[in-house]
């Protein structure tokens, strides 16, 4: 994750004295459509789709399952409170040091999305779903958002129109490509870093059970 930020800024440089001479915009300036998700309430009893709520966002830009809850969307709500490959999650409510969470969604499976979210599709001749996460996810990213959120009993509120006036800088496809290539490689890494850790906790749990049974000396 760190790594990511450091490549992030790496490649494009520091948003305030933009260094490279990027073009400066908004994020709205790149935006094709946002979406608020569906208010239906979530079950735990499997019916329906699996629901994305704010807490499968992580706060450094990781879409979490571990946790899921279920909703009913009709047949006819399907297209506006459902995600596709691609499309970028953002957290509008939630704790001060929480909200703005933003994510984008890598898989091909059907779920849809909470109220508490925005859906974010982008016209990719301007900006890449992978760019803006990886924007809004860093320190000058977070600190935007920090700065932006408004207050509201105990909770911080960003609308949607209030990310769209987000500065932003723009720079060429080809380059926010780059970067994009280098989160799927840096995904697969990772994956392949969890089965490894996972995989050597396994023979460790069974080394020691065998030890204490006598099955092998230590």
């Amino acid at each position: 994750d760190e790594f990511l930020r450091s490549a992030f800024l790496e490649m494009f440089g520091d948003p305030v004295r933009n260094q490279k001479g990027w073009q400066r915009g908004t994020i709205g300036d790149t935006v094709a459509e946002t979406q608020y998700g569906t208010g239906t309430k979530a079950n735990s009893n499997g019916v329906g789709l699996p629901v994305l709520r704010m807490n499968n966002l992580t706060s450094d830009g990781a879409i979490d399952l571990t946790s899921l809850k279920w909703c009913e969307v009709a047949d006819r709500d399907l297209g506006n409170y459902t995600v596709r490959r691609g499309d970028l999650l953002f957290n509008r409510t939630n704790s001060p040091a929480l909200v703005g969470k933003a994510a984008v969604w890598d898989r091909d499976d059907a779920y849809a999305f909470a109220g508490y979210l925005v859906r974010v599709r982008f016209d990719e001749s301007r900006a890449l779903p992978d760019y803006i996460s990886g924007y809004l996810n860093s320190r000058h990213g977070k600190r935007l958002l920090f700065e932006k959120a408004k207050p509201s009993n105990n909770m911080s509120n960003i609308s949607a129109s209030e990310l769209l006036r987000l500065p932003v800088l723009l720079p060429d496809v080809a380059e926010q490509q780059r970067y994009a290539d280098l989160v799927e490689a840096t995904k697969l890494a990772k994956a392949r870093l969890g089965v490894a850790e996972t995989g050597s906790g396994a023979l460790f749990d069974s080394l020691v059970q065998q030890a204490f049974g006598g099955e092998v000396s230590i």
